[in-house]
């Protein structure tokens, strides 16, 4: 019954043989070969030559990774380990042939197991469920796709500094290659999101790109960051960013507005250049400037909205309210900026422009504090796992002043993710925190940006499966199709498919959206470089 170079090798100590027959039924189901039997779990000669022609003939080799097998320094199924891994440095560069699979979140941080095993990306199974993923991946290695998109590189997978290349030239690495453009376009944001990188100074070395020799539409805006003119400039410094943040995120909703990110303007906090040449450097026709100002429970918004060429003051408007009525003076704002570049808004974009996130002022200061520790992480991993720690705990007491808080779920649903994706926790208990995330994120607000953004990280990073998670990114880019970020997302989600050209035709779009945006671009440059487009990297 055996095809040689068909079949699938299932490797595992003997405390995990039920989890390795759930692994066997659901490729057996899908009419894969699995060399797995356990009335065989005998010793003896014949037993013993058995299995090494089994891992000398197998297509795939799937070691079974657990606590149990940290825990136990000998056993059988570490020959059958070491075969494989003597197996593999005999095949030709790029083949596939090693996918381990841990069924209790286990990691790969400190994990005894071969060399080689640390070289791919591992599948971890979520509360003992078999991706639908992994099974498809199985498959596919089997047969051959013929996708007809560029060649698949090897990629050196981040689980560990030092780890060899892995085995390539099928699907099998993906996940892996997710991670790694992770590191240069997720982490990007999630680790040091504030700090101006070198592909923003790249423009300006390289020359215009070509979206800016095309010149500025006139419904193009950039944000600067709003001035704090608090008297407690410090104690207060969250919640003019705050306000900064989500305005822009206001201007994303409406369609017809190109809005520079908040990753380019930030650069221009407290900067002496004048309006016209930041807008020439941001690719805008439009700059709105402004300033916050919190005492007690008052707040004071100013805005001044400048054409750009003219560095003419369109209009100046003063905002002066009680602090409850902040989502009102944002709405208000996003609202006369795009009457006054000639931009109607349809219904839907008129309702999430006004919607009040919360009613709760405590819970939204929560969320912006969260924000703010976000976006002043430093790059060590110490503090990093300490911002995490921090954040986590802003938007869970956010959450428990307002269990409706939709937009803090969210946050909440993409921090356990950016956790897996940067490989810092990717525990089961992490992966089950993110499910009941985007769940209450998704019973509470299923059709809002974040919302979507949420479930498509989760499907990717999360249950890794791409496929849905393209579907998501392209719902987000169908609402928001001018938001750089957006596009972003789709692009990781479509490479992570395999789906190289359209991975980089988004990319280029994120570009052309945000040309100094240093995450889009070094997103960009990441999958370029993945496929050997190097000319075009450079």
């Amino acid at each position: 019954m055996s095809e040689p170079g068909k079949a699938v090798f299932l490797s595992y100590a003997s405390q995990d043989a039920e989890a390795a027959r759930r692994l066997a039924e659901a490729f057996r189901a899908a009419g894969v070969e699995v060399w797995f039997d356990q009335s065989e779990l005998r010793g003896g000669d014949a037993w013993d030559q058995k299995i090494r022609r089994q891992i000398r003939e197998c297509a795939l080799f799937v070691p079974v990774i657990s606590r149990h097998t940290q825990e136990r320094e000998e056993g059988y199924f570490r020959l059958e380990w070491k075969l494989a891994e003597d197996r593999s440095h005999l095949m030709a560069k790029g083949r596939p042939f090693i996918l381990p699979v841990s069924v209790d979140g286990t990691t790969e941080r400190g994990a005894l197991v071969p060399e080689a095993f640390l070289a791919v990306q591992w599948t971890r199974l979520l509360e003992g469920e078999i991706p639908a993923g992994l099974v498809r991946r199985v498959q596919q290695l089997l047969g051959e796709p013929g996708t007809g998109e560029p060649a698949a590189p090897a990629v050196a997978a981040p689980a560990r500094p030092g780890a060899i290349a892995p085995r390539s030239g099928s699907r099998a690495w993906l996940i892996g290659a997710v991670l790694a453009f992770a590191l240069a376009a997720v982490a990007y944001v999630a680790l040091r999101p504030g700090v101006r990188g070198p592909a923003a100074a790249a423009v300006e070395a390289a020359g215009k790109t070509p979206a800016e020799a095309r010149g500025a539409t006139d419904k193009s805006i950039a944000v600067l960051p709003f001035a704090n003119m608090s008297e407690d400039k410090d104690a207060n410094a969250f919640f003019s960013d705050g306000i900064h943040e989500d305005i822009l995120t206001n201007l994303a909703h409406i369609r017809e507005l190109r809005v520079v990110s908040r990753t380019s303007v930030m650069e221009y906090r407290g900067t002496t250049k004048r309006i016209p040449q930041i807008a020439r450097e941001l690719h805008v026709a439009y700059v709105l400037e402004g300033s916050v100002r919190r005492a007690g429970t008052k707040i004071r918004v100013t805005g001044q909205l400048i054409r750009a060429d003219t560095d003419e003051h369109v209009w100046a408007k003063s905002y002066d309210r009680d602090l409850t009525d902040v989502f009102a003076i944002q709405a208000e704002l996003a609202q006369a900026i795009a009457a006054e570049l000639d931009t109607a808004l349809s219904p839907r974009e008129q309702k999430l422009v006004e919607s009040r996130p919360t009613e709760n002022l405590a819970a939204y200061e929560l969320l912006l504090k969260a924000r703010a520790e976000h976006n002043a992480r430093q790059p060590s991993n110490e503090s990093v796992r300490m911002s995490f720690s921090v954040r986590e705990n802003l938007l869970q007491s956010a959450i428990e002043l307002d269990p409706n808080f939709a937009l803090a779920w969210s946050e909440l649903a993409t921090l356990h993710v950016e956790l897996i994706a940067a490989s810092i926790d990717s525990s089961s208990a992490r992966l089950a925190k993110a499910k009941a995330a985007v769940s209450q994120v998704q019973a509470l607000a299923p059709e809002s940006p974040a919302a979507i953004q949420a479930l498509g990280s989760y499907l990717l990073f999360g249950l890794q499966e791409p496929g849905q998670a393209v579907e998501q990114f392209r719902k987000l880019v169908e609402l928001q199709p001018n938001d750089s970020e957006s596009q972003v997302w789709l692009a990781i989600a479509l490479m992570a498919q395999g789906r190289w050209l359209d991975s980089i035709a988004a990319g280029r779009h994120s570009v052309e959206l945000d040309p100094r945006n240093a995450r889009a671009r070094q997103g960009l440059i990441t999958t370029l470089l993945l496929v050997r487009r190097y000319a075009e990297a450079k």
